[in-house]
């Protein structure tokens, strides 16, 4: 899923309008419609406003999941 459906669903999830969203922002609805539509992408602080406005984490609003896994921690140290 792109970021532009991603926010659009999650804002439409917490019951948002765009203009309000925009809003509570400090940027233009024709500004965050574009980012809605993938036509472009906010900056850093904006993004993590985005996620604060959420209460989501900003890897869930990139649909980023790291999962790392590590089953064997060695150390070279000295005999």
């Amino acid at each position: 899923m792109k970021f532009g459906h991603r926010l659009k669903t999650i804002r439409t999830a917490k019951n948002i309008e765009p203009i309000v969203m925009a809003d509570m922002l400090s940027i233009s609805e024709s500004t965050y419609r574009r980012y809605e539509r993938d036509q472009s992408e906010p900056t850093l602080s904006i993004l993590y406003r985005m996620a604060e406005i959420f209460d989501v984490n900003v890897a869930d609003l990139l649909g980023d999941k790291i999962e790392i896994s590590l089953t064997r921690l060695e150390r070279n140290e000295p005999k």
